[in-house]
């Protein structure tokens, strides 16, 4: 319950509105234990990329501030030198939680993001992007594409690498 609090209070606050109930529904969501949810191995393997949505909608809405912790528990459960023991799936859930770190830190497509905060994000899509473009789906690739032009790096190689790959009618 207190996911779905969480992203109907940040979808709110987008709109720039605030729920009748707001004091309500944020004591609801301080009593539900994100971090251990946001941290948890398991859950990060199931849900990275909805992990990575709700540690930076606790952050918009003011609420905890749980994004670095997020991030140590993401590398820590998909340590790069692991990459060749993951599954598909796994490989592809990976990417799915780097390429929604940027999506939310733009909040999801408003603002230009600084390459530099996520510059580990971008340097292992540089160092990977053939691996990502033959072992991924389409959608994968395609937020891997817009996670560079959310920080102003239209004319990076990995940009025009994703998109010839892709037909635009």
């Amino acid at each position: 319950m207190g996911l779905d609090v969480l992203r109907y209070l940040a979808r709110l606050q987008e709109y720039g509105v605030t729920h009748k109930d707001d004091k309500k529904l944020r004591k609801l969501l301080r009593s539900y234990d994100f971090e251990s949810v946001l941290t948890d191995k398991e859950m990060i393997t199931a849900w990275a990329a909805q992990l990575a949505n709700q540690a930076y909608w606790l952050k918009q809405i003011g609420e905890q501030d749980l994004v670095d912790e997020f991030i140590t528990a993401f590398k820590k459960t998909y340590p790069n030198s692991e990459d060749y023991r993951l599954s598909k799936q796994q490989f592809g859930n990976k990417l799915y939680g780097m390429t929604h770190i940027i999506l939310a830190d733009s909040g999801y497509y408003q603002r230009q993001v600084s390459e530099q905060e996520h510059q580990w994000i971008y340097d292992y899509f540089r160092r990977n992007i053939d691996d990502i473009i033959k072992h991924t789906k389409e959608d994968i690739i395609a937020e891997v594409g817009i996670s560079f032009l959310l920080a102003g790096l239209e004319d990076d190689p990995v940009v025009a690498n994703s998109c010839s790959h892709h037909k635009v009618y």
